[in-house]
C-alpha cells in the first residue's frame, strides 16, 4: 500500500504492524476528509458562514461611512436646520398665496 518500492528484506512482526496502522490511520484520515467534502448540509453551511460574513463586512462599511456623514454634517447642523425651515416656510407661503389667488 505504500509508495516506496518492495524491497527484499524482511520485515519483523512490528515492522508490519507499524505499516498496518500507519496505513489505517491515512484511510481513516482519507475517509473523514471525503465525509466532509461530501457532506452537502455542512457544504451549504460553510457557504452560508461566509455569504453572512460577508454581508456582515459590508454592512459595516456602510454604518461607518453612514457615521461618517453624520460627523462631518455636524458642524452644519443649525445651518441645515435653518435651511430646511426656510423651504418648508417658503413653500407654506406659496401654497397659501396660490389658494388666494384662486379664490380670489
Amino acid at each position: 500500500m505504500s509508495d516506496e518500492p518492495q524491497t527484499q528484506t524482511k520485515q519483523t512482526p512490528d515492522e508490519i504492524k507499524e505499516e498496518i496502522e500507519r496505513t489505517r490511520a491515512e484511510l481513516a484520515e482519507t475517509v473523514d476528509e471525503l465525509t466532509v467534502r461530501l457532506n452537502v448540509k455542512h457544504q451549504a453551511q460553510v457557504k452560508a458562514d461566509a455569504a453572512k460574513a460577508a454581508a456582515s463586512e459590508k454592512i459595516d462599511g456602510a454604518k461607518s461611512a453612514a457615521s461618517d456623514t453624520v460627523a462631518a454634517a455636524k458642524p452644519y447642523q443649525t445651518q441645515i436646520i435653518s435651511v430646511a425651515a426656510g423651504l418648508g416656510a417658503l413653500v407654506t407661503l406659496l401654497l397659501v398665496l396660490r389658494r388666494v389667488r384662486n379664490r380670489g
